[in-house]
């Protein structure tokens, strides 16, 4: 027999884990490995057995264990027995062990897994519920549990305070983990997921530094309280780890969550029963849009007619043409710009929304297919220069600028100023290029903190060759060059557009407000050319008619609405409403 003591150097690996509640008697046979016989222990010296681990077991000076010899038969099956106590409670022999008695490390194979005692083991106690609350100086967070909680063992990794709970296990009603993303200032996340061996991590990530964590356990449960580090203690570049908020998108600036083509009011999406689509700025200024035409094919069912003449765009929304193009919700003529009206400019636009559907109850007399409204860009409150060039094929240039910012010290009056000029030569042998000039100032008056007014004016001035394209024999176009003339080479259009209007709104509340609007513009057009009519295809001879049109249009809009929300949904009641149209030829 041997006795391990406080003198002897050893080591030991375990191959199992022990659970032991009482002090045991425990009777191990090992096989014979010393020169000399085992010394047997004195009766009535029972072994010291630690409760809590094997390892314990070995570290406690004076351990004695009662080992019996056996016949010296190399590598004999090993066995061992476990002998009660007198209190009748069972300990538990690992699978295998390391043991150096004196400094001469020996094999000591234990007890076969299959053969030996059931492992009497706890349940893990269950977290069942996870709150969280925000506190002055940071937050609390309370575990529910089906039973005591273990104190957790913490530390620290980086800017992170770990908690490490023993024998529990996270079961939340929908979901084994629990994250919360900036629970209080200065605290980045809290995280709380299940460990490997039936652990509970609780993570405490502050935004630069570690939190300060107070931990009380309960017999219901566990409560942990975070306070933000001091900022001025920089973690190690080593140490720093970095946090990733899931569910946090970066702006999406393709996406726009409210129109007011539909409502005449500012709701979200997702409430229009209407089909609407909305094209904002981003996508225009990324396609590099010169004109309206080119913004539109990004919208489904929209198509582009055509420019007639010169004289006006001609779209079609759902197979029906002349849809309206309003501007800022106003109807520039019985038409919009679809007669008789310069094209819109791109240049001041902010987005363009398109509404899919009957409108006539909001706009007017209008088509089924629906209406494209053009939302001209506003004043901003910050200073933004931005001056772009365009340049292409065919001498296209097309300088612009686009200016906005305060106008005053204490920012009420805000400012913002689109200009364009565009030229461009024809593919056909004009005498004349298509020129354009545009300009929109406008004007914001923050009246006080519920009041404002915004005057916007626009002037646009066009003088372009008069393109009437080739003319048709039969069911195909007639065989001459794409680049030849028909009309007279110096035959032009000649028109410009203005408007001016204002828009006063008071806001009441938050919930409710006043918005009153103006509109007035006016359309002047001088259109002179030798219209061809007919085309004898085999002598070549061409019949034209000599055509001059001066024509004026002017248009008066006036609207005031009241818009509040009741709940979350919105609503406008329209106390005034009033419009008038003159042309002149």
């Amino acid at each position: 027999m041997v006795t391990v003591s406080d003198k002897a150097s050893w080591a030991i690996w375990l191959g199992a884990t022990v659970l032991c509640t009482h002090c045991v008697n425990a009777t191990l046979a090992m096989e014979p490995a010393l020169a000399e016989p085992l010394t047997p222990l004195p009766e009535g010296d029972p072994a010291a057995i630690d409760a809590t681990s094997a390892a314990a077991l070995l570290t406690e000076p004076h351990v004695e264990a009662e080992l019996p010899s056996l016949e010296k038969t190399p590598n004999s099956a090993i066995a061992s027995t476990v002998a009660d106590s007198p209190t009748g409670v069972a300990a538990v022999v690992p699978y295998a062990a390391v043991v150096s008695v004196m400094d001469s490390p020996h094999v000591v194979p234990l007890a076969n897994p299959d053969t030996a005692p059931a492992i009497a083991q706890a349940s893990p106690v269950a977290i069942t519920d996870v709150q969280i609350a925000e506190t002055a100086n940071g937050f609390s967070l309370q575990l529910e549990a089906s039973g005591e909680l273990a104190t957790p063992a913490t530390s620290i990794t980086g800017n992170a305070a770990i908690a490490d709970i023993p024998n529990a296990v996270l079961q939340l009603p929908d979901s084994e983990e629990f994250f919360a993303s900036n629970p209080a200032e200065g605290i980045a996340l809290l995280n709380i997921i299940n460990l490997p061996n039936n652990q509970v991590r609780v993570a405490i990530t502050g935004t630069a530094v570690p939190s300060t964590v107070n931990i009380d356990v309960g017999t219901a449960g566990l409560t942990v309280s975070a306070t933000p580090g001091d900022p001025t203690v920089q973690a190690p570049d080593e140490e720093a780890i970095q946090v990733l908020v899931t569910g946090a998108t970066e702006d999406d600036d393709y996406f726009v969550p409210n129109a007011s083509t539909a409502t005449r009011t500012d709701t979200p999406l997702r409430d229009i029963p209407n089909s609407i689509q909305v094209i904002p700025r981003q996508v225009i200024e990324d396609q590099q849009a010169i004109g309206l035409e080119d913004v539109i094919e990004n919208a489904a069912g929209v198509t582009f007619l055509g420019n007639r003449t010169g004289r006006g765009l001609e779209i079609g929304i759902r197979g029906f043409n002349d849809a309206p193009i309003l501007l800022d919700g106003f109807s520039a003529s019985i038409f919009g710009f679809g007669g008789n009206y310069a094209e819109p400019e791109v240049a001041n636009l902010e987005r363009v929304e398109i509404l899919r559907g009957p409108a006539s109850v909001l706009y007017g007399q209008a088509d089924p297919g629906g209406v494209v409204n053009l939302v001209t860009k506003k004043p901003l409150s910050e200073p933004y220069y931005n001056f772009q060039l365009q340049g292409g094929s065919r001498e296209f240039i097309s300088p612009s600028i686009d200016l906005s910012g305060p106008l005053t010290e204490d920012g009420q009056l805000l400012y913002r100023l689109n200009a364009l000029y565009r030229q461009e030569d024809s593919f056909r042998d004009f005498d004349n290029n298509f020129e354009r000039f545009f300009i929109a100032p406008s004007l914001t008056w923050l009246i006080s903190g519920s009041t404002d007014l915004t005057v916007n004016l626009e002037y646009t001035e066009d003088n372009e060759p008069l393109v009437l394209g080739l003319p048709a024999i039969g069911d195909s176009v007639a065989d001459i060059p794409f680049e030849r003339v028909l009309t007279n080479p110096d035959d032009t259009v000649e028109q410009d557009y203005f408007n001016v209007g204002y828009t006063l709104e008071h806001r009441f509340s938050e919930a409710w407000k006043l918005r009153n609007r103006f509109s007035y513009s006016s359309s002047n057009i001088d259109y002179f050319a030798a219209i061809p009519l007919r085309l004898d295809e085999s002598t070549g001879f061409l019949v034209r008619a000599f055509n001059r049109q001066i024509q004026e249009e002017q248009n008066y809009a006036l609207y005031t609405n009241l818009q509040g929300t009741f709940g979350d949904r919105a609503c406008a009641a329209y106390a005034a409403g009033w419009s008038r149209f003159i042309s002149r030829r």
